[in-house]
This record gives C-alpha cells, sequence and structure tokens, in this order.
C-alpha cells in the first residue's frame, strides 16, 4: 500500500510539472529499483540510523571492507582509514544507458560497483575501454589529484548501485590521518607518471594515424589504450 500511495503522489506531481513521457517513465523505474535495492525504504536502508553508532559502524564495515580494502590507493592504509572511508560512503542507483561521470568533466568522486554493471568508454562512446562489474571501482584519480579531469565517460549498462566516495568527505578523513595522507599523495603523483605515459602512447598513435593513406578502415578499427584511471 506504501509503495501505491507514495508513487500515486509522484505521478500527481510529475503531470503538474509537465514532465515529458520517456522522463516520467524511467524516473518511476528508478523509484521501482531503489524500492527493490533498499527493500521498500527509499531513503536506503536508513534503520541503520536506528542502531547504536557502534552497531551502525559494525554492519556497514561488514558488508564494505573487502571493498574497500581490495582499492590499490587504500590496500597500504590504517584500518581504521579504511573504517573512516567506509562511513563516508552514500549510495548511488543508476539505470541502464545513465550516465555516471562524462570523459572531459572535473572528478569530485569515487565510485564502487556494488552491483550491476557500467561501461567505461571513450569520449564519442565509440570504444568501450573496460566492463566494471560487482567489486570493480573507478575513478580514485579524482581523489587524489586536484582539478582532475576525467578520461573517460562511464554509462551504466544494467541496473546499477554504486556506493560514492566524496572528494570533500575524503579530504575530512585525510585530516585525521596524516601518515595515511602522506602515503596517498605519493601514490597519486606515481599514477598521474603512468597517466602521462599513456596520454603520450595515446598520441603517438594518432600521430601514425594521420600520416597514414589509405588505411581509413583499419584506423576506425584500431583501439587505444584504455586509461590506467578514470
Amino acid at each position: 500500500a506504501t509503495w501505491w500511495i507514495k508513487m500515486g503522489e509522484v505521478n500527481d506531481s510529475m503531470a503538474q510539472m509537465g514532465i515529458d513521457p520517456d522522463l516520467q517513465t524511467r524516473i518511476r523505474n528508478y523509484f521501482a529499483f531503489s524500492w527493490a535495492v533498499n527493500g521498500g525504504d527509499d531513503r536506503g536502508h536508513a534503520w541503520l540510523s536506528d542502531l547504536s553508532r557502534t552497531y551502525h559502524q559494525q554492519a556497514k564495515i561488514q558488508v564494505n571492507e573487502n571493498l574497500i580494502a581490495s582499492v590499490p590507493i587504500f590496500m597500504e592504509a590504517d584500518k581504521n582509514f579504511v573504517h573512516a572511508v567506509i562511513m563516508n560512503l552514500r549510495q548511488q542507483l543508476y539505470l541502464p544507458g545513465d550516465y555516471i561521470i562524462r570523459c572531459g568533466d572535473i572528478g569530485e568522486e569515487m565510485y564502487f560497483v556494488v552491483r550491476g554493471i557500467v561501461q567505461a568508454m571513450d569520449q564519442l562512446e565509440s570504444m568501450v575501454y573496460t566492463v566494471l562489474r560487482e567489486g570493480s571501482f573507478f575513478g580514485e584519480i579524482a581523489l587524489l589529484k586536484k582539478n582532475s579531469r576525467r578520461t573517460a565517460t562511464v554509462r551504466a549498462f544494467t541496473y546499477a548501485q554504486l556506493n560514492v566516495l566524496y572528494k570533500t568527505d575524503f579530504e575530512t578523513i585525510l585530516q585525521q590521518f596524516p601518515e595515511d595522507a602522506a602515503l596517498l599523495e605519493a601514490e597519486a603523483k606515481l599514477r598521474e607518471r603512468n597517466s602521462e605515459n599513456v596520454e603520450r602512447i595515446k598520441q603517438k598513435r594518432l600521430h601514425k594515424r594521420t600520416n597514414s593513406r589509405g588505411r581509413s578502415d583499419s584506423i576506425n578499427s584500431e583501439s587505444s589504450p584504455p586509461p590506467t584511471s578514470i
């Protein structure tokens, strides 16, 4: 009953706002997916906030610890640092075809795939760099580098549930763990050098394509190396 009451209110509101029918359908699908993921709680397992701080932390850490610990930039981090990261994760849901990040945008967050499939593509969306599934992550360079621009576009291929770590929350955590901050700064410099190397390889390939003649078909089929980080 609660579901139908809520959707009745949403449908009435969308009609009053004059929202396009196609967008109305996607919004209804979003609410249905959210309802399925969160067990009827559209606030995202809000019952956790009813627990004591200790039980809230234990539940959230148990669900996310293995995923966070598998991220290279966090592997050497203090356990309390990892737990602080986990407590700052926020849920985001995406429908098939939704944009998660766009190539060229300045990154402000990192993503962890909890369920579903997403695809990382070039800016024109003509080439799939990689397919990311449950347990995958992307966008970490945005946490480590100022004004870092995304090197790929990422879209949901299926219904997808992601956990997001925002840069503002991450910087607050770093202030509490200065030793881990120094470790991550060194990792950021290493990844930046790797990204620069990949960019040089792409430019060399582009130069070869420009200087080649009568190879338009094979040129279109060549692939560039995927970005080291998105």
